[in-house]
């Protein structure tokens, strides 16, 4: 099976894209890169070209920072219009603040999952931000019945089969097509994943940690040499949003400098 990894950047250096694209080679992952890219400028493209990177320009920008993350699944799914792409898998992360510790696919392997998500770690009771956004959305009611209680799902670290994780993507972006730019990409998708009886990812399982989270968890991940890894010591495949955590953060660093 060949996996593809994605993402989307706007006004991005370089170098932090470069980050993200050598921490996935390093991993061991060989597969597919496919950049999605408003207006890119000259530099990104010379580097894309030069690292084997798929570009895939958007022309124009986004109208304000949250219609990025709206576009973003009907990028997603639009690019599996083959059908050979259809029995591929994708993996699908924010750019900016997503380090790969461990090759994404091995992990992937080892599940049956058509679509693979990831917990927090916190349920959206526990987090004023999440709670917020989600009860703005759903509406008192539906949040109780609905989302209190579960687990919050990141929007930043998806993966899945071709033809599932399309019409995820589908379904998230139809929710948000014709609303403000305002409304949370990650509760859309939480709502979507919480109508279909999906469960996401426990942290235990070392798919993927959030920094944004960490502050809030009981049991957080905790460092082993150069590596993020579950409080049983399983190093993580993907650590996201890394700088939202100092001990996290150096230990990124040090691990580029090894």
């Amino acid at each position: 099976m060949t996996d593809i990894v994605t993402g989307i950047v706007h006004d991005l250096p370089v170098s932090e894209i470069e980050l993200w694209r050598s921490s996935l080679e390093a991993s061991g992952f060989r597969g597919p890169v496919v950049l999605f890219a408003y207006s890119p400028e000259p530099s990104l493209c010379r580097w894309a070209s030069r690292c084997g990177v798929r570009l895939m320009r958007i022309d124009g920008r986004p109208e304000a920072p949250k219609r990025f993350n709206k576009e973003r699944w009907r990028l997603y799914d639009e690019l599996i219009v083959d059908e050979d792409l259809l029995h591929c898998r994708f993996i699908a992360t924010d750019v900016r603040d997503v380090f790969f510790q461990r090759n994404p696919s091995l992990w992937l392997d080892a599940t049956n999952d058509a679509l693979v998500l990831s917990s927090e770690g916190i349920n959206y009771e526990d987090d004023p931000w999440n709670l917020l956004h989600a009860v703005d959305f759903c509406g008192p009611r539906r949040y109780e019945s609905l989302l209190h209680g579960r687990p919050v799902i990141n929007a930043g670290v998806v993966a899945g089969l071709g033809r599932p994780f399309a019409s995820f993507c589908r379904q998230i972006y139809a929710r948000m097509y014709d609303k403000p730019d305002n409304i949370s990409d990650q509760i859309v998708l939480g709502t979507v994943a919480a109508e279909h009886q999906l469960r996401p990812r426990d942290l235990d399982e070392g798919w993927a940690c959030h920094g944004a989270a960490s502050r809030l968890l009981e049991k957080p991940p905790i460092i082993i040499g150069n590596d993020v890894c579950t409080p049983a010591g399983m190093p993580f495949a993907i650590v996201h949003q890394y700088a939202h955590n100092a001990r996290w953060f150096r230990a990124i660093e040090r691990k580029i400098k090894e």
